[in-house]
């Protein structure tokens, strides 16, 4: 099994071609959503019981089939800039004895852009046009499918309708559409005597109990170059590829621990490997969730940095915050996830 996801991954990075050193655009949709996730250092591809599996990783949707969700999420990325704002909304939709379904979208504000005249682009004043709730800067529509092939192996895909607003040209608004896709791979319940259980009992009164090691891998917003005003003048969009485990080597009655980590390559960026994302979490009689991480840039380590949040997870609901340094000031982000048992 290790010399499958070995190769596997081999094959994935075998299609990214260091020619194309230049940054993506589009790069708000590398903003991750999950505040849980944030709170781990980012880690979340193998996370199988995240409402947001539709950013991460299709194919955790595939086990998801015991519960209608709804999720989201908001944070200000640069608490400086107020009225730059990043938020995800999905909903996940169970399909009996197929798979299950979701809607996504990611959508991101930022401040009010400046108007260029003349020849010459310089500055005239900002725009008129003022971002709110129904307004955003640029946004992205997803709809994702993710099922369960046996017991132990989910795959899923998605495909989403990405929108970007650029800046005024000529006295008129210029703007890109785009259609990205991505898919992941799941494999779940690896070496499972790693898994220390204090009651065995638990294995049936919580049936959602993944012993062992849990590994993903998924690929993300993968499309064509994206231009705007010139065709020759075009950017990638921000395919990345995530490879990841998720481990939990202890199960109480009231406590449970989980370990993750994630290794994250973003194609058309020099580095071999851009990014590590290390977690974990302390769930507290399966109320009460504690997480703390590390989020590691390889290629800048000066620009890493520790994470740190808090869950509060009722049968119905869970609230999340998440609070870490990326920019020059603490920035926090905040999730909220609803759930109704399927009949």
């Amino acid at each position: 099994m290790r010399k499958y996801w070995f190769c596997v991954f081999l094959v994935v990075i075998s299609f990214i071609n260091q020619c194309f050193s230049q940054n993506a655009t589009a790069r708000f949709l590398l903003w991750q959503p999950s505040a849980r996730s944030i709170a781990m250092g980012g880690a979340g591809v193998a996370l199988t019981d995240n409402a947001f599996a539709p950013y991460y990783n299709p194919a955790l949707l595939g086990v998801q089939t015991t519960h209608y969700q709804a999720a989201g999420s908001f944070g200000r990325p640069y608490p400086f800039m107020h009225n730059t704002v990043y938020s995800f909304m999905g909903v996940t939709l169970p399909i009996p004895n197929i798979g299950v379904l979701a809607l996504s979208t990611n959508r991101y504000w930022i401040e009010r852009q400046a108007i260029t005249g003349g020849y010459i682009p310089s500055p005239t004043g900002l725009t008129v046009e003022e971002n709110s709730f129904l307004n955003p800067t640029h946004w992205d529509i997803k709809i994702a499918f993710g099922t369960e092939l046996n017991d132990n192996l989910s795959i899923g895909g998605s495909m989403a309708l990405q929108r970007i607003n650029f800046m005024e040209y000529g006295n008129k608004k210029q703007h890109a559409n785009e259609l990205l896709l991505g898919f992941g791979i799941l494999y779940q319940n690896l070496f499972p005597q790693l898994s220390f259980l204090i009651d065995e009992a638990l294995l049936k009164e919580k049936k959602n109990i993944k012993r062992g090691i849990q590994l993903g891998l998924g690929m993300n917003n993968v499309g064509p170059k994206i231009s705007v005003i010139d065709p020759q003048d075009n950017d990638h969009p921000p395919t990345y590829v995530t490879l990841g485990f998720a481990y939990a080597p202890l199960f109480t009655p009231h406590f449970t621990l989980s370990i993750l980590s994630d290794f994250e390559k973003q194609f058309f960026n020099d580095a071999i490997l851009d990014y590590i994302h290390w977690g974990q979490e302390a769930i507290l009689f399966s109320v009460l969730a504690f997480r703390a991480g590390y989020f590691m840039d390889t290629c800048e380590p000066h620009t890493s940095y520790k994470t740190i949040g808090a869950g509060l997870i009722t049968k119905y609901a869970s609230f999340n915050i998440a609070r870490y340094n990326r920019s020059l000031q603490s920035t926090w982000h905040f999730d909220i996830t609803f759930a109704m048992e399927l009949k």
